[in-house]
């Protein structure tokens, strides 16, 4: 069972309610005609360090460009939150198609490798998109 589906609705809304009013964490949700739920990406700071977390299509969604427009919406935020920092994420390097996405978003291989801790013998390869440079 995944850490996520492990969580109770509390405590889902919960994390819902501090993306929603917090300063240092936005949640992003793509909602299909008829309310259908499609997919999330959550941005946070995390010991003044911004993260990308939960970047998560539904598969059937996958390809069509829904998750390349979520994450846009989600860049644009942390752009507007924070124009001076760097943004970081982990990927597993097998999802060949996110880690193509998050390259042209600007995001580049920093060389850090990682276990997956839920899924023995798969690992995380660190990605940074850094600020984009000041204009006068």
């Amino acid at each position: 069972m995944s850490r996520e589906a492990a969580l109770d609705e509390s405590e889902w809304r919960a994390r819902t309610e501090r993306a929603a009013t917090g300063v240092d964490a936005a949640t992003f949700v793509a909602e299909l005609p008829g309310s259908r739920f499609a997919g999330l990406v959550s941005v946070v700071r995390v010991d003044g360090t911004w993260h990308v977390f939960s970047m998560w299509l539904e598969p059937s969604w996958r390809g069509r460009g829904v998750g390349a427009q979520l994450l846009d919406v989600a860049l644009a935020w942390h752009r507007e939150t924070a124009p001076n920092a760097a943004l970081v994420l982990d990927v597993n390097p097998r999802q060949e198609a996110a880690v193509r996405l998050y390259e042209r978003r600007g995001f580049r291989r920093t060389g850090g490798l990682e276990p997956l801790g839920h899924t023995p013998g798969e690992t995380l390869v660190t990605m940074v998109l850094d600020p984009a440079p000041a204009t006068r």
